[in-house]
């Protein structure tokens, strides 16, 4: 169905998006946030110093409620890059094989379950 050269490519590409999915936010950006969200009138000179009190005083309950938040946040949002860059490669395939119809309608299927 598709070329060895087409499926590295893809892979490639996929692979240099999921590492720049990797670098967007750390579960200690995470909990900064959740610190803010919770102390919104905190000085700015005051934050880093309240935060680290705040962090000493999350139970081990918090800490893994927290830790599931950022996982499942994560994972919504790496998920639906991921899925955005197959949709552009399916796209791009499109373009490059014009010439197989019953190829494009399951590219176009793919699409639309991928969508969901």
């Amino acid at each position: 169905m598709f070329t060895k050269e087409q499926i590295n490519q893809a892979t490639i590409m996929a692979n240099k998006d999921q590492k720049k999915l990797m670098d967007k936010e750390t579960f200690e950006d995470y909990l900064q946030e959740k610190h803010f969200e919770e102390n919104p009138t905190l000085l700015d000179d005051d934050i880093p110093d309240d935060f680290v009190d705040w962090m000493e005083q999350l139970d081990n309950q918090e800490l893994i409620e927290y830790a599931d938040s950022f996982v499942k946040k994560s994972l919504e949002a790496k998920e639906k890059e991921v899925k955005e860059d197959i949709i552009k490669n399916i796209e791009g395939m499109k373009k490059e094989i014009p010439q197989f119809r019953g190829t494009l309608k399951q590219l176009d299927n793919l699409t639309n379950l991928i969508k969901k």
